[in-house]
């Protein structure tokens, strides 16, 4: 028998817990008495507090014998003409009728002509995962060739407690405690493979605090369903489970089939320095990236879990050769999680080409911390490698924010080299501190020349020779330098805007040298070169 809602008033006058099911034991008639054995399956869990009607006369049937006992003694005579366990409590017909919501009836398991069994045990000992993420919930793959009505019948099983001689097994303290917590089924028509997430279910059983929960299915011929179990609150501890099909034709259960046979787990975390936001943050190249190698043609699942359930997650391929990815747009992605879900994202893409991709990890607002684990999984071999943070293992001289005055579009600065080195840059406009006029910053394109005049050299631009407004700024790309260079005008790092003049307005840009040999970095100047 169920409860409904209970305020905590309502609960704490009745002895009955709120939206809770209870267990009946038994069934007696005491003259015109009609009673019900009651088991709260919580073992310190409280029990009804109203009373026992009576009459003149009441007569307990017990089978064996007839025993007449007084209304002003009835509860008291149950009691001790069958010891009452804790949480087991009498109540009159009326009383249920008044008290509960909704009563659950046995059915004969033998009305089916077919039955399967299968039992298993789930480790919660060390488990955590989101809402609604099922990479590691038990899944099961259930099929009928003839169609039809399965019943799921999904099984918890009672603990056994061994207690030493001396313990009082009627002491509160020695209690038993209940495994408090919910299960559930959730079906999917996914040819009996095992699913990531419990979005698409095609039917999503309620969950209950009861060691039973029952899922019909109406099955398709020929069709495989993927049954998981589901579960919320369970103590974290080993539970055994027995999953039941039961059907007027023959019903078969395995386990669910992987279809990504080769799969692999890699541990990250957003920190203050690599908790870069959305695609569209100005820091989003500072996440965590890796590089994925697909050795042929395959579908591909992306799994991204967080420790914190409510921070919103999202991972992408991005085709990015296996490079870090500084900045992303439509045409650049393979194929994402879509909005970003709190906890757990998945992203399932098909059909994706053998090559080098880069897999971007990134939380919804900048500097939003937290651990994560990253499952891949392809039906091919694949290889991924965290890819380095930007400027890892390289010089970062430092150089102040290049300077646009009104009119000014172009700044310089000098650099020297005293032998062979390779460098890459970084360029963004300062963030704009409360309080100033909000302005489009100006679109920025960043250079790196030999000389300056007609005759100049450029060795390297950024974004394809064009400005670009995008929020993570321009990069120019490893370059090698030499030291001659600086004989024939020297070595010039060029920074410009685009509307300056027009808009007249001061604009500050902030540069990152990062090379592998030391490079002295001169002041900055304006120019037209």
């Amino acid at each position: 028998m169920g409860t409904g809602k209970l305020t905590e008033k309502e609960e704490g006058a009745l002895g009955l817990a709120g939206e809770h099911d209870f267990a009946v034991l038994d069934m007696r008639e005491i003259g015109e008495h009609r009673l019900v054995l009651v088991k709260n399956p919580w073992a310190k869990g409280t029990i009804w507090k109203g009373l026992l009607p009576g009459s003149d006369k009441v007569e307990l049937v017990d089978g064996a014998e007839d025993q007449e006992i007084s209304s002003q003694h009835l509860g008291e005579n149950l009691r001790d003409a069958d010891p009452l366990k804790p949480g087991t409590f009498w109540m009159d017909l009326n009383n249920v009728f008044q008290s509960f919501e909704s009563i659950y009836l046995n059915w004969n398991p033998g009305l089916f002509s077919y039955r399967q069994d299968i039992h298993f045990s789930w480790d919660l000992t060390n488990y955590h995962s989101a809402a609604g993420c099922f990479f590691s919930n038990p899944q099961y793959a259930v099929s009928t060739r003839s169609g039809g009505t399965v019943w799921l019948l999904l099984s918890r099983h009672f603990k056994t407690v061994q207690c030493s001689g001396n313990m009082d097994l009627h002491s509160s303290d020695n209690e038993i405690q209940h495994d408090v917590g919910f299960i559930s089924l959730y079906a999917f028509e996914k040819i009996g493979q095992r699913v990531f997430r419990s979005d698409g279910a095609l039917h999503r059983g309620p969950y209950v605090d009861s060691p039973n929960t029952l899922l019909r299915l109406d099955m398709a011929q020929n069709v495989d369903y993927t049954i998981v179990v589901s579960e919320q609150s369970l103590p974290h501890s080993k539970h055994n489970f027995t999953l039941s099909a039961f059907s007027l034709k023959p019903v078969s259960i395995a386990l669910a089939a992987e279809k990504y046979t080769f799969r692999t787990k890699h541990e990250g975390a957003w920190t203050g320095s690599t908790a870069g936001g959305n695609a569209n943050s100005a820091s989003y190249f500072t996440n965590p990236q890796f590089s994925l190698h697909l050795s042929a043609p395959s579908d591909i699942a992306l799994l991204i879990e967080t420790n914190i359930e409510d921070l919103p997650v999202n991972v992408k391929l991005v085709w990015a050769g296996g490079n870090r990815v500084t900045g992303v747009t439509t045409r650049d992605i393979a194929g994402e999680s879509g909005e970003y879900r709190h906890g757990c994202a998945l992203a399932e893409i098909r059909n994706i080409h053998a090559g080098v991709y880069t897999v971007v990890c990134s939380t919804f607002e900048p500097g939003q911390i937290g651990r994560f684990v990253l499952r891949v999984g392809t039906m091919v071999d694949c290889v991924v490698k965290p890819i380095p943070s930007e400027g890892a293992g390289r010089l970062r001289p430092w150089l102040p924010p290049a300077s646009f005055s009104p009119g000014i579009n172009k700044m310089l600065a000098p650099l020297v080299i005293q032998r062979i080195t390779r460098l890459k840059m970084t360029a963004s406009h300062q963030l704009q501190s409360a309080g100033q006029s909000a302005h489009a910053p100006s679109p920025l394109k960043a250079s790196l020349e030999v000389g300056q005049g007609p005759y100049k050299q450029v060795l390297a631009v950024s974004a394809n020779d064009s400005f670009s407004d995008s929020p993570a700024g321009v990069r120019i790309p490893d370059t090698d330098v030499l030291p001659q260079m600086h004989g024939k005008g020297g070595l010039w790092l060029v920074i410009e805007r685009l509307g300056g003049s027009s808009t007249e307005r001061d604009e500050k840009v902030d540069v990152e040298l990062f090379s592998e040999g030391p490079v002295n970095i001169g002041r900055w100047g304006s120019g037209t070169g």
